[in-house]
């Protein structure tokens, strides 16, 4: 059960290893509930719709939808998710078209657990357009 004062944080990733190990990370974090997870872009845009998280971790490279064209269908009809897309390519490139994309943000998946934790509380608590690169 999620607590009235938690993070609900939805997971999209096609690799079922990443995500079994950011659920890791997500169930030993107080204040934040894993409440779904997806391993294509139109599952994501599903657990969206049906469950409406406060942050949507979302990876960029998944079968059926890259998290970019999955993004830009979600954030219009759902402006108070906060969408940090997740990759494994430090490309400052991609990093700045995914926050002109309306994205809350992007998110390297070597980095240390707790910069994923941080990055999840800050654009949870700051207003849904605001940007953050890791």
């Amino acid at each position: 059960m999620i607590a009235p004062d938690d993070i609900s944080v939805v997971l999209a990733d096609d690799n079922s290893e990443i995500r079994k190990g950011i659920r890791a990370i997500l169930r030993n974090q107080p204040g934040i509930k894993l409440v779904g997870e997806a391993a294509t872009g139109i599952e994501a845009i599903r657990q969206v719709e049906r469950i409406s998280p406060q942050v949507l971790l979302l990876d960029i490279s998944m079968p059926d939808m890259d998290g970019i064209d999955a993004a830009l269908l979600l954030i219009p009809l759902h402006p108070k998710v906060h969408i940090l897309i997740m990759s494994a390519y430090d490309d400052r490139q991609l990093m700045e078209e995914v926050c002109n994309c309306g994205c809350a943000g992007y998110v390297l998946k070597d980095h240390a657990p707790r910069i994923l934790v941080e990055t999840i509380r800050k654009v949870a608590g700051s207003p849904v357009g605001s940007h953050s690169l890791h």
